[in-house]
């Protein structure tokens, strides 16, 4: 449950973000910075975190999920223009994401292996990359 709750958190994120940057010229560069940033700065943090657990990868850390979610729902300027509402887009997103950090398929799943805090958010954001890609084939496809 608590990657569910990271998840939301990205959602959040990316909605605050997104909403902040709506009135400025090229808000997906921003968007994007700030996405690179948040996952830069994650990486970091569970560096220095995971000094202090006894597991390679503690459930309480969330700012995986977190990377993982703002990566997935990056997509959605890129591929909707304006045409079709937000909230489905972001919904399907989260969904996707969810999903796929559950199900870890492969080759998801093997880049938790890597050590330290690489293999810790290396997973999260193999299935944010997938579920971006995923995404926007779905808005693509559907809209």
């Amino acid at each position: 449950m608590p990657g569910t709750y990271g998840s939301a958190l990205g959602v959040l994120l990316y909605l605050g973000f997104r909403t902040l940057l709506s009135g400025i010229q090229t808000p997906v560069l921003y968007l994007t910075l700030i996405t690179l940033a948040v996952i830069a700065l994650t990486i970091w943090i569970v560096a220095f975190a995971l000094h202090h657990f006894n597991t390679e990868d503690p459930q309480v850390i969330v700012l995986d999920e977190v990377a993982g979610q703002l990566l997935t729902l990056l997509g959605i300027p890129f591929m909707t223009d304006g045409a079709m509402p937000l909230w489905p887009a972001v919904g399907s997103g989260f969904l996707l994401f969810r999903l796929l950090d559950t199900l870890k398929p492969y080759p998801i799943w093997k880049m938790g292996y890597w050590p330290g805090a690489w293999g810790v958010v290396a997973d999260d954001l193999g299935a944010g990359l997938a579920g971006m890609i995923l995404l926007a084939a779905g808005i693509r496809w559907f809209f």
